[in-house]
């Protein structure tokens, strides 16, 4: 009985979150402040790659987080960001494909209002054989995202500040 009890409260606590996350009907806005961005971009320059993620939150439910990929192309470092879907603990309660429109991208640490960005529908995205916005089997779904600025350019315009980029992720109902 005590394996029931506990079975019953984790659907329980599952349906509120999904409830709850259903009633609302704003955007959710997951803030990240990417620290050591000197040693990302020299690591990049050296290596051609680095990938940095945020730590995996509930979203509407669905478990995310916010990937960011800085790569060495014809001598230049090129920003990209990715959402990736984690495996969570409300998967069987949400619905599949994961078609919530969202947006990755940089705050300016000054002027918040100065964002370099890219919005994704995911229902407008291919759909054969791609993986990445159905329910992950395990783990974490490859991220799905795209460029957004050029190195040199991010930083002549100020957004990087004591050493650190201001990523943001945000989902729309």
């Amino acid at each position: 009985t005590s394996e029931l009890f506990r079975a019953s409260n984790t659907l329980f606590a599952a349906i509120a979150e999904v409830s709850r996350s259903a009633r609302y009907s704003g955007s959710v806005t997951v803030h990240w402040y990417l620290e050591h961005w000197r040693d990302l971009k020299k690591h990049a320059r050296d290596e051609g790659l680095v990938l940095s993620e945020s730590h995996a939150q509930l979203t509407y439910g669905y478990a995310v987080s916010q990937q960011l990929e800085v790569r060495k192309i014809d001598e230049q470092l090129l920003v990209f960001s990715f959402l990736r879907i984690h495996c969570g603990p409300y998967d069987a309660e949400l619905d599949w494909p994961f078609c919530k429109v969202y947006v990755v991208g940089i705050i300016h640490p000054k002027e918040s209002w100065r964002v370099i960005n890219r919005e994704v529908n995911p229902i407008r995205e291919p759909k054969e054989d791609n993986p990445t916005f159905k329910r992950p089997k395990k783990g974490t779904n490859v991220g799905y995202g795209g460029f957004l600025a050029n190195v040199v350019n991010l930083e002549e315009a100020g957004y990087i500040e004591h050493d650190v980029l201001h990523m943001y992720l945000q989902i729309m109902q």
